[in-house]
C-alpha cells in the first residue's frame, strides 16, 4: 500500500504555485497542507498496520538541485529548493523532525507554525517498508 503519491504536488502546486486545486498562491498554506498531508500519511500507516497490512510506504517525487553558478546566492537557493522539495518530506517521515537548516533558509516556516500539534511528528514518523521515489 502507498499512503500518498507525490504529496509535494498537492501541497505546493495546489497552495503555492496555484496550478492544482485549490489554485491558491500562499506560501503558508502550502506548508500547512504539507504538514497535514504528512499527518494523514501517519494516520494511514497506523490504520493499515492495525488492519494487518504488511507492506506500507509512501511515494515522493524527489528532485536533484544544482546551483547555476558557484555564487553564495545560488548555493543558498539550492539549499532552499532541496529543503522545500525534498527535506520537508523525508526528514519528518524518516527522522521524525523537520529539516534543521540555517535560520534564514528554513527558520520558522514550519517549526513555529500554529498548525502543528504535540505528537504530530511522532505520528508522521512511523516505520515504513519502502520509500517509493518518482524521479522524472
Amino acid at each position: 500500500w502507498i499512503t500518498l503519491n507525490e504529496p509535494w504536488c498537492s501541497a505546493f502546486l495546489g497552495y503555492s504555485v496555484g496550478r492544482h486545486a485549490p489554485g491558491a498562491r500562499e506560501g503558508r498554506g502550502a506548508l500547512a497542507a504539507a504538514h497535514h498531508l504528512l499527518v494523514g500519511h501517519g494516520l494511514t500507516v497506523q490504520a493499515l498496520r492495525d488492519a494487518g497490512v504488511r507492506e506500507v510506504g509512501i511515494t515522493l517525487n524527489l528532485d536533484h538541485h544544482l546551483p547555476a553558478t558557484g555564487s553564495a546566492a545560488d548555493r543558498d537557493a539550492v539549499v532552499r529548493a532541496d529543503t522545500l522539495h525534498n527535506l520537508v518530506w523525508t526528514e519528518p517521515i524518516l527522522a521524525g523532525r523537520y529539516p534543521d537548516t540555517e535560520e534564514d533558509t528554513w527558520g520558522e516556516l514550519i517549526t513555529g507554525q500554529d498548525f502543528r500539534r504535540d505528537g504530530d511528528l511522532e505520528l508522521i514518523h512511523r516505520p515504513l517498508d519502502f520509500l517509493g521515489v518518482n524521479y522524472y
